[in-house]
Order: structure tokens, then C-alpha cells, then sequence
């Protein structure tokens, strides 16, 4: 369905010919100005004005043949949101990240939930550049805000609202009386704000179907999710048909581009890949997974994951 406010009042949907009904309004009033005293016909009251009802069947069939029921060939699965940090049951060493990027290095525009886990209670620095956009730099300051699960009264343990968006980097400090899971909010007025956290934390981002758009693919990145022993297919939904699926092994798997268009994809799971890191390489947009743990990272190091399959997946390193 479409907004009909919307139309009327926004005006990028407008058609400018024609004269909306607050406009109409206005010129009633004893101190309108001279161009709207000039309308002489008033438009129709948008309130007001009736619609067939076979207007309404005509609607209703065009956005169901637009918008046909989907089949999916597999099974969506829920995970349990008790994250925990992968870090100590990897091996060592960190993958390889492409153009230099640390994968604690995070830089997106808006309203973003990042997921970090801290080993100990304490105080965490980061760094906060604002205004990456030069001219949306009138629009407040960069607005960071942490939080923790073990706070009882939901409310922030942490927050920063003193970093102005001038394309300057600033330090700034969070302190929290909590370890283990955290998430860490970023606001900015859609300027664009680089934040670097402490290297070798974990930080991942969730990417479940109905997760708002949040993560690691804004500029055709690199970002890895786990696909858990056992699992025969991995399903999930795009809006974006660049990039690729890469498996565990380096082999790439699926291009985005064979579906045609944006929907449901499916890619079964070669015999002795799962149990693995798996990657969407070159992706921009966003993929939301709906088979496994609905969880994206830089690394598979800075990957958070449920801890049920954590712990049993991934025994920890003697």
C-alpha cells in the first residue's frame, strides 16, 4: 500500500501543478498573502473525496499479482540472543582484510547497533570522527550510547553526546560496570561518522530478517558469518544482487546476480563446509540470513555468535 500523506504532503512524491488542500486553507486565513488569495477554485478536500469500490478490487489485484506468494525450499530457524565471543575457541591468527580495513574499524551514516564484547568491566576508548559528509555537518552532534543486557533498568550505562561532526577524530570514554555482551549505538545526522574501536575486539552486527539495516556491507566489503555442523542450506533474503557467497574453503559459491531479481536465496552446503566461516565478498546493501546465526563480522575472530553454538561447535583451543 501506498502512503496518500505522503504524496500530499512530501514534495518529492508531489506533482507541483497542483495546489495542495493546506494551501487552500491558508488562503482563508485574514493574513494569507497575495498568491494564495489568487486560487480561485479550491481543490478538493483529499478527506473527502470517495473512491470506488472498483477502484479498491483494482488496487487490491495489482498488488497481489505484483507481490506472489513464495515457496522458500528451506526451513527458517530462530537462535538464542545470549552472544558470546568466538575469539577463545579460534585458532590463532586473523584473516586477511582487504585495503588495510581493521576489522574493528566501522564507518556508516544514521542510526546503527553494533554488538561488542568485553572481557572485563571497565572503561572502553574509542574514536570518533563526525562529518565525514561536509555539508551535513549541521546536524548535531555524533551520538554514541552503550548498553548491556545485565543492566536490570534497560537503560544506558554509558553515553557520549559531545563529539561535534567536524571531520576531527576525538577520543572519547565509555565505562561500564558489566563484561560480556554489550551493544553500542551510533547516531549521527546522516553526516557520516568513522568509529574505531580497541583493536582485537569483537564487534559484529545482526543481519536476522527483521533486524533493521545495520552492519558491514554499505561499500562492497568483506563480512563473514558462521554456518553451523550440519546445516544443509544456507537461506536468507536481499534486496541487492552484487557480490558473492564464498565458503570456508575460499571457493565461491553463489553471485547474487543469477537470481534476476531482489528475493529469498537458497545455496546448499557442499559436503564438509559447514562447521565453517563462510563470507558474502564484494556485497553492498544488506543480507539477512535465516538459516544460521543471523550474526556478521570483519573477521571470524570478531564474530559473536549464539552461545549454544558456540559451545558446540566450537570447542576451545588446548
Amino acid at each position: 500500500m501506498i502512503s496518500t500523506r505522503a504524496i500530499i504532503e512530501t514534495d518529492r512524491y508531489r506533482d507541483g501543478s497542483v495546489a495542495p488542500y493546506s494551501l487552500y486553507l491558508e488562503a482563508r486565513q485574514p493574513d494569507a498573502d497575495a498568491l494564495a488569495l489568487d486560487m480561485l477554485e479550491p481543490p478538493p478536500d483529499p478527506s473527502s473525496v470517495p473512491i470506488a469500490h472498483d477502484e479498491v478490487m483494482a488496487i487490491l489485484a495489482a498488488g497481489i499479482a505484483a507481490n506472489e506468494p513464495v515457496e522458500l525450499d528451506f526451513e527458517p530457524l530462530s537462535y538464542g540472543e545470549d552472544l558470546v565471543a568466538t575469539r577463545p575457541f579460534l585458532p590463532d591468527g586473523e584473516a586477511t582484510y582487504r585495503l588495510g580495513e581493521s576489522p574493528t574499524v566501522l564507518t556508516e551514516r544514521g542510526s546503527r547497533t553494533y554488538l561488542i564484547w568485553l572481557d572485563k568491566p571497565g572503561t572502553v576508548e574509542i574514536a570518533v570522527t563526525g562529518g565525514l559528509i561536509a555539508h551535513y555537518r549541521d546536524r548535531g552532534n555524533v551520538r554514541v550510547e552503550l548498553y548491556s543486557p545485565q543492566n536490570e533498568l534497560g537503560t544506558a550505562v554509558a553515553s557520549n553526546v559531545d563529539t561535534p561532526p567536524d571531520g576531527e577524530e576525538h577520543i572519547i570514554t565509555l565505562t561500564t560496570p558489566h563484561d560480556g555482551l554489550h551493544q553500542l549505538i551510533i547516531q549521527d545526522g546522516h553526516d557520516k561518522t568513522r568509529v574505531a574501536l580497541p583493536t582485537g575486539m569483537p564487534v559484529s552486527a545482526a543481519s536476522g530478517l527483521d533486524d533493521a539495516p545495520s552492519g558491514f556491507m554499505g561499500g562492497r566489503s568483506i563480512a563473514y558469518f558462521y554456518v553451523p555442523k550440519g546445516t544443509r542450506t544456507v537461506g536468507g533474503f536481499t534486496r541487492h544482487l552484487d557480490g558473492h557467497v564464498v565458503a570456508g574453503d575460499g571457493m565461491r559459491l553463489y553471485s547474487f546476480a543469477d537470481m534476476g531479481k531482489p528475493g529469498f536465496f537458497s545455496i546448499p552446503v557442499p559436503a564438509g563446509q559447514d562447521g565453517a566461516h563462510w563470507q558474502f565478498e564484494s556485497c553492498s546493501g544488506y543480507r539477512h540470513l535465516m538459516t544460521v546465526p543471523p550474526y556478521l563480522a570483519k573477521s571470524p575472530a570478531a564474530l559473536l555468535l549464539p552461545r549454544e553454538v558456540a559451545e558446540k561447535d566450537l570447542p576451545a583451543q588446548p
